[in-house]
């Protein structure tokens, strides 16, 4: 399970969502949805370990959105992916998704604590806008234009400035850090287009943290 700021030798177990189940059947079926495509590509994109790949199956997630929701409409005249990507990023920061819990066991000093991974990852995306806005070279953009300009495009062209001036050279303390933040907030975009295109999934997950934490009563006990 990905985490941010995980001390040395500290734990931390992935909680399977709990849906809600009104009729106590043995199985939950959903219905079929309108835009099951989606679904798909994030799917994809979850699979992919390195944050290159991942970051152009997370955009393909904001493109098909993109192309079934925004464009419908606005129908802008001249449409830009920037103004696209920026309109989803302030939706998702405001957005509740269905919840992806785990359990952080805590180290010698913390106790154990069961964490919400989009409200981690929200408060991530934040740090990383506050970030850019002071950097040098992403401060005069906007986030939708880094995301697209910086992030989607050298991913996908391997160019800087313009398509096949050079090749990019990506090294794990420049460049992969900053496609791996972009891929955080392409990853809030995904959980809130998904949602959007899909309503009957919105609150399937059951949301209150004692269903969870009953799993692990000895280890919750003392919050009692």
């Amino acid at each position: 399970m990905p985490t941010f700021n995980t001390e040395k030798g500290t734990g931390l177990g992935l909680e399977l969502p709990i849906l809600k189940n009104k009729c106590g059947r043995k199985i939950i079926a959903f219905n079929k949805m309108p835009h099951e495509g989606i679904l798909d590509l994030y799917h994809a994109a979850l699979k992919q370990f390195e944050p290159l790949p991942r970051c152009v199956f997370l955009y393909r997630v904001f493109e098909y959105a993109a192309a079934n929701h925004y464009k419908i409409r606005f129908n802008p005249a001249n449409y830009k992916p920037e103004d696209a990507i920026e309109y989803y990023l302030n939706l998702s920061l405001n957005y509740n998704p269905n919840p992806l819990y785990y359990i952080d066991f805590g180290g010698k000093k913390t106790k154990p604590k069961l964490c919400n991974f989009f409200t981690v990852l929200k408060l991530e995306a934040k740090r990383i806008l506050a970030e850019w806005s002071t950097a040098s070279f992403l401060s005069n953009k906007t986030p939708g234009e880094i995301i697209y300009l910086t992030g989607r495009n050298f991913t996908v062209h391997g160019a800087s400035g313009t398509r096949g001036e050079r090749n990019m050279q990506y090294d794990y303390d420049k460049n992969y850090l900053h496609i791996n933040n972009v891929n955080i907030l392409l990853e809030l975009i995904a959980r809130y287009v998904i949602e959007l295109l899909n309503p009957q999934l919105k609150n399937v997950v059951e949301r209150r943290t004692y269903f969870y934490k009953d799993r692990y009563k000895e280890l919750f006990e003392k919050e009692k």
